[in-house]
């Protein structure tokens, strides 16, 4: 009997899912997509100033593969004098250290007023019409991780 690949592939995500311990389950998606690599293994290396260096391509590939960063005892500790976590995630979810105030600055007042101009200019919009950025929800949840969301509750 042949076996769907697609069956197969539901299956092992599964079993995936089911051995991942459960703090890391909602990083499966991301560690799956085939997408998430490309950065690693698609860049041309023939060019020296493509090459990352040794350290960069190490950090890449521990974070993709959620390889522990640091060992327990030398992890460094951040500006706002929390311990970084050993996979480095805290990196990205330090307020401290955040440029989201930057970035919501410039996408609400920079970006959107000027694309509202230029599309408007360029005939693409009315000049009634907004121009919304960074709408949420936009891309659907992910199955798996809408299932560890629901677990939590």
């Amino acid at each position: 009997m042949l076996v769907s690949t697609t069956i197969c592939t539901y299956y092992c995500t599964i079993l995936l899912a089911v051995e991942t311990p459960p703090d890391l389950r909602h990083l499966l998606p991301g560690v799956l997509s085939p997408h998430m690599s490309l950065p690693l293994i698609h860049m041309s290396r023939s060019n020296p100033k493509h090459r990352l260096s040794n350290i960069d391509f190490i950090i890449m590939l521990k974070r993709k593969l959620l390889l522990p960063l640091y060992s327990p005892t030398t992890a460094s500790t951040c500006k706002c004098g929390a311990k970084h976590d050993l996979f480095g995630q805290h990196a990205f979810r330090c307020t401290l250290i955040s440029k989201k105030i930057a970035h919501d600055y410039i996408n609400t007042s920079g970006l959107q007023p000027t694309l509202q101009n230029i599309l408007h200019t360029a005939g693409i919009i009315s000049s009634s019409s907004v121009v919304r950025t960074e709408q949420p929800n936009h891309i659907p949840i992910n199955p798996l991780r809408a299932r560890h969301l629901h677990a939590k509750k």
